[in-house]
């Protein structure tokens, strides 16, 4: 056989497998549902994985949405709790809950960062001088507010208080009430920063208010210590008025 006739005689050969495998492929893709061809069968088994992945994908964001809106109606529920605490602790004779008669002749006030805030209104009544007290409990309202994330229901937002009402030493009080009419504060001073985040105030309704962080600035250092002494007197009961 010359050379020619080989180059024709491979030429058909492959021209015939070629034939072949064409036909080969179309039967396969005509006994398909549908006619579908394995590229196109491929192709929805991909489509089919995506789906069942997309799924779980959906429902884990879904969760991750669920949490943020927990945590965040959480973090506004505490927000609202701060907020009305520090109402009471400030200005407990312009809330309903803890309105007593008449205004207060002074309000003392400590606020930590976390523990437990109290607040010391002292009232005039006559011959007695009444000592309205109220502890804020923060902590209570926190494991409260923020161990209700699992829950349904949001926390209402109300400050934990605890009220008491007793008669305190007139003279006692008409002594400190003395030393602080005498004591003078600037109002430029060097401002400091509290650390601890604790805030302390007195306030006089319709008259004065002065609040200060942590010891507060140098120039209210007496101030500051009548203050403290006051309200671990009263903080102890140690004022109360003893009957004769």
């Amino acid at each position: 056989m010359t050379r020619n006739g080989q180059r024709e005689s491979c030429h058909a050969l492959r021209q015939k497998d070629k034939r072949r495998r064409s036909a080969v492929r179309s039967r396969l893709g005509d006994s398909r549902p549908g006619g579908l061809r394995r590229g196109h069968r491929v192709s929805e088994r991909k489509r089919c994985s995506a789906q069942q992945l997309t799924s779980p994908d959906l429902q884990h964001s879904s969760g991750r949405l669920d949490v943020h809106t927990k945590t965040t109606l959480t973090t506004d529920t505490w927000n609202q709790c701060l907020q009305a605490g520090g109402v009471v602790m400030r200005r407990p004779y312009a809330v309903p809950e803890t309105r007593q008669r008449g205004l207060p002749e002074l309000v003392m006030y400590h606020i930590p960062g976390f523990d437990p805030a109290h607040s010391w209104s002292v009232y005039r009544t006559g011959r007695s001088t009444m000592l309205h007290s109220i502890r804020w409990d923060q902590r209570a309202d926190g494991r409260r507010i923020f161990g209700a994330m699992s829950d349904t229901t949001p926390p209402w937002p109300a400050p934990t208080l605890v009220q008491t009402t007793f008669e305190i030493d007139g003279a006692w009080w008409d002594s400190a009430l003395s030393q602080f009419a005498a004591l003078r504060i600037p109002l430029a001073t060097h401002r400091v920063t509290g650390s601890d985040g604790e805030t302390y105030g007195i306030h006089r309704p319709r008259e004065f208010e002065i609040e200060w962080c942590s010891d507060g600035p140098l120039e209210w250092a007496d101030i500051s210590r009548w203050t403290r002494e006051c309200m671990t007197r009263l903080r102890t009961g140690a004022t109360q008025r003893q009957p004769p």
